[in-house]
């Protein structure tokens, strides 16, 4: 063998050594086997067989996106001359255990969140349904496993009794009191769906939902179906299940989670620089200035003063993006802001027991009794011929400064916006009531469809008799023969009800009429014309 075959021979035996991979410090020799004996091999087939020899080596030990420099020189490297003896390649067998590796990758793992996490499955117990009247305590707090839903709608949960989204047993005709302390943000309300967020509010044997502080009240009744729940009007999946049933019935509670539906997409709000700029000098105010905000300062709990902290750079934040034109995001930091001070809040309580408060649920439940008679009014076709309508924006924002207020213990301010509010509803009410006549954008199909339509404004009526009095403030005297007219007209709605029974629809819208007008009699006494 020559000495340009020798370096052809040595070339090649190292790129295959390149291929096997060996350790970077392995000697040479140890990556070497030694060749079998040589065959001559006719001209005309020398060079195909190097080529086809070599790729069962190199192929399988490479992956094709690395490219080492010795696999590039193999590629440029000139086949033996046909009369040089054919070389055998290392079996690939023997080769194949030294290839090169690639890198590992480390797989990348998502990080877990909420709704990829399923919640624990909780005991299985049987209750028996009995005839106790039970108090339930309610308080808001962040969502863990253990909530029925967790890894569902808010992250916030209800806290019953200390348990999350506890699951309850009531018995029809008994009553139950939940005492709510669950914060400004979370309304509470009963449902016939586990979503909550408003939907599907039940009202039969129902006092005081739709409320963050005081007492709910709840009676099942016949008609309450076997399985509703306690949820949040502004979030989702807060609460948990109420089965309803019998007194004596057994009721199996807990075991896996249950399937439930997607919730509703919310629908993307758009807010106007004007209402950041409202919402601004009300967090302003509550985190700046309040009571509240005085009693935490002077308060020597660090948890609460670090989450005021929080809330004030929240503040600043949505200054910056009020002023950058960001609305949206302004109003989530203002919210946030709000949030966070009313945790704080709730760290250093007001032990001073103040009468405000009780003015303020007082006048809370009077506005939505008012609130209530107003749309009924507009459902039913009522207008005025004055075309007074409430200033809904104007109206809601008192309200939800109201509850931030009353939230923060500041009881004071919270009476002074609602009193502003109750103004409002009452103004808007007796602006119905004083037209000389009243248009009803109706027409009906049949004489019962027009009994149901008398039937609901003769309720309309009713409802507002005592708007009328808050209005008017009218003398005792006048009180008594108001309430003759409408006792009156209650006797008279009572006949037209019989009549209907009988299917005599003619007769009955006829007598509504009447019950109708004794009742503007009675308003017409308190000044209303």
């Amino acid at each position: 063998m020559n000495s340009k075959r020798k370096l052809i021979y040595l070339a090649i035996v190292v790129v295959m050594v390149g291929c096997g991979g060996g350790e970077k410090n392995e000697p040479l020799s140890m990556q070497v086997r030694p060749a079998p004996a040589v065959q001559p091999a006719p001209a005309s087939v020398a060079s195909p067989p190097v080529a086809a020899e070599a790729s069962p080596v190199a192929e399988p030990a490479l992956e094709p996106s690395v490219v080492t420099p010795d696999q590039v020189v193999t590629a440029v490297v000139e086949p033996p001359p046909a009369e040089s003896p054919v070389l055998s390649s290392p079996p690939p067998a023997e080769i194949a255990p030294a290839a090169v590796v690639p890198p590992a990758v480390t797989p990348s793992v998502a990080p877990k969140t909420m709704a990829s996490t399923p919640a624990q499955p909780r005991a299985v117990t049987t209750v028996m349904a009995d005839r106790t009247p039970r108090i339930f305590n309610l308080v808001a707090e962040t969502k863990d496993a253990s909530h029925p839903y967790f890894g569902r709608g808010s992250e916030m949960a209800f806290v019953t009794d200390g348990m999350q989204g506890k699951e309850l047993v009531l018995t029809r005709g008994v009553t139950y009191t939940f005492r709510l302390n669950t914060g400004v943000m979370h309304d509470f309300y009963f449902t016939t769906s586990p979503v909550g967020r408003g939907a599907g509010t039940l009202t039969e044997g129902i006092t005081g939902q739709f409320i963050f502080e005081g007492d709910a009240v709840f009676t099942p009744t016949a008609n309450t179906p076997a399985v509703v729940y306690y949820e949040c009007r502004n979030h989702a999946y807060m609460g948990g299940k109420i089965h309803v049933v019998n007194a004596g019935e057994k009721v199996t509670v807990g075991g896996a989670t249950e399937d439930f539906p997607e919730e509703a997409p919310k629908v993307a709000r758009n807010y106007t620089a004007a209402q950041v700029k409202q919402k601004l000098g009300f967090a302003e105010m509550v985190i700046g200035s309040s009571a509240s905000a005085k009693r935490v300062s002077a308060s020597d709990n660090a948890e609460a003063k670090g989450l005021m902290a929080q809330a004030k750079a929240q503040l600043d934040g949505a200054r910056s993006a009020s002023a950058a034109g960001e609305s949206n995001r302004a109003m989530d930091a203002v919210n946030e802001a709000l949030r966070l001070m009313n945790n704080a809040t709730r760290l250093v309580p007001d032990h001073v027991v103040v009468d405000n408060k009780s003015r303020y649920t007082g006048l809370l439940d009077q506005i939505r009794g008012f609130e209530t008679s107003y749309q009924k009014n507009l459902a039913s076709g009522v207008k005025s011929k004055s075309g007074a309508e409430l200033d809904k924006v104007k109206f809601s924002g008192l309200m939800s400064e109201a509850q931030s207020l009353a939230g923060q213990g500041e009881h004071e301010g919270a009476v002074k916006r609602l009193e502003s509010a109750n103004e409002m509803i009452t103004t808007a009410l007796s602006a119905m009531l004083e037209s000389q006549t009243v248009v009803y954008d109706k027409t009906f199909a049949s004489v019962k469809d027009e009994y149901d339509f008398e039937l609901s404004r003769y309720n309309s009526y009713v409802d507002l008799v005592p708007v009328a009095i808050e209005q008017r403030q009218p003398s005792p005297q006048t009180v008594a023969l108001m309430d003759g007219q409408t006792k009156r007209a209650q006797e008279i709605h009572d006949e037209a009800v019989a009549l209907a029974n009988k299917g005599d629809h003619k007769m009955a819208v006829m007598a509504l009429q009447a019950a109708t007008d004794k009742v503007q009699r009675a308003l017409r006494l308190a000044g209303v014309q």
